[in-house]
């Protein structure tokens, strides 16, 4: 194959895009996750590396060295999957039951949700106050759910949750490892989509994120969408751009978080949204 042609290691798109996960997992569940991911990755790829240490090391109808090899790293990576497994589904019990108290406390809770690097955490940054979040200009700064409470104009209070961001042909293996995640989203009142409006692709962007909502079971919750980063674009491209995607005013809200444009009208309109919601549900 071509890492034994030119002699050096080949990562594959999926391979690359764990690894980098791996570098920026912070907490234990999420390195957990992306261990999951990896172990699962290797398992199926170790079959052509054991047929040909199997050539290497033993006979017709015999079991060599090689083979044995392959079959004790096979089996020791199947039962970390499996002992991952049972912390990742710790961890989901012990987050279902976060889940039941919040709605014990009937506050609502609002997910930020977008492709990654669209500006989700700055977002959460800004309404929140808190400084201690870290928001880097780098795919995948954000791993794990990070929720934070939020005061809106009218009194009321949201918890506001910002998670992984989304890319396009995400890894199933990512998906399964970090389905617990994930779920904080299945579970929201309402979503924020955060759209990178300066980026050319937007419109595919979008696309993405609602591939990846309907696929982890989020398709119908209620959204808003951010426009956000219009710092980097002029008003005649934030309009033509907004026409595009077919996205009507009152259902977006334009923000640039460096200039803390948008981010009030932002407020208002989380406020609105919610008032809605509770009328039609009368």
């Amino acid at each position: 194959n071509l890492q034994h042609t030119v002699g050096l290691e080949v990562w594959d798109r999926p391979f690359v895009i764990m690894k980098i996960f791996e570098k920026r997992a912070r907490t234990s569940e999420a390195k957990l996750q992306v261990e999951m991911a990896l172990c699962r990755y290797e398992i199926p790829h170790l079959k052509g590396l054991g047929a040909q240490m199997s050539r290497l090391g033993g006979g017709i109808g015999t079991r060599g060295p090689g083979e044995t090899e392959f079959e004790r790293h096979r089996r020791k990576l199947e039962r970390r999957v499996r002992d991952i497994g049972r912390k990742l589904e710790a961890m989901k019990h012990k987050r279902a039951l976060q889940r039941d108290r919040r709605r014990k406390m009937d506050v609502p809770v609002v997910s930020l949700v977008g492709y990654t690097n669209s500006g989700k955490s700055s977002i959460l940054r800004a309404l929140s106050g808190d400084t201690s979040l870290i928001a880097e200009n780098r795919l995948f700064s954000t791993l794990d759910t990070f929720m934070r409470r939020v005061d809106l104009p009218s009194g009321r209070t949201v918890l506001l949750s910002d998670t992984v961001g989304f890319i396009r042909d995400l890894p199933p293996g990512l998906v399964t490892a970090f389905r617990t995640t994930l779920e904080e989203i299945v579970a929201s009142t309402f979503l924020i989509v955060v759209l990178d409006i300066s980026t050319p692709d937007v419109q595919e962007i979008r696309d993405v994120v609602e591939h990846t909502l309907h696929e982890i079971g989020a398709g119908k919750i209620p959204r808003l969408f951010v426009l956000n980063k219009i710092d980097l674009t002029s008003p005649e491209y934030l309009k033509a751009t907004t026409a595009r995607l077919g996205i009507e005013n009152s259902q977006s809200i334009a923000t640039s978080v460096p200039e803390k444009r948008g981010l009030h009208e932002l407020l208002d309109s989380m406020d609105l949204f919610l008032e809605k919601m509770e009328v039609s549900q009368i």
